[in-house]
């Protein structure tokens, strides 16, 4: 798995999640420091209760779940960010979270996450799709197809 990952990273633009060391493949016009969606609707997980919560009413609800394993030091995470929130506002019928590896490093574990950032978008509680990089027009057309089917 941390070929595929390896591969992708070179290609697209994301940072490994073994160590602070990014690897990009074009620079950013980064404003922020850190990660911030105070004032949003993405929900911030912050211990695996709080995600099995979530996921478990996704599922009593039939919502899709939108995933961000990030990383407050990664780059390409926070120019996601941008992208990502605009996303949760766009589409306010599916549920987003983030998850910092960092604090919660058991959850990027279990789900095989080596890159951030890395999305998973869920249905009742199963994986339909994956994107691992900081890549704004592969995300919105995810977003784009998965509104048109599970909305």
């Amino acid at each position: 798995m941390f070929s595929r990952a390896l591969s992708a990273c070179l290609n697209l633009s994301c940072c490994f999640s073994m160590g602070n060391s990014c690897w990009k493949s074009y620079d950013y016009d980064i404003d922020e420091e850190e990660l911030d969606y105070s004032g949003t609707n993405i929900c911030v997980i912050k211990n695996k209760e709080n995600l099995e919560k979530i996921i478990s009413e996704s599922t009593n609800t039939n919502k899709m779940v939108v995933m961000n394993f990030n990383a407050t030091w990664c780059e390409p995470c926070i120019a996601a960010s941008r992208f990502y929130i605009e996303s949760s506002k766009k589409y306010p019928y599916f549920l987003f979270v983030a998850v910092d590896i960092d604090d919660l490093d058991e959850l990027a574990s279990a789900y095989g996450v080596d890159a951030t950032p890395t999305f998973f978008f869920l249905l009742g509680g199963t994986t339909i799709d994956t994107l691992v990089g900081a890549h704004k027009e592969q995300f919105e057309k995810k977003m784009e197809i998965l509104a048109r089917f599970y909305h």
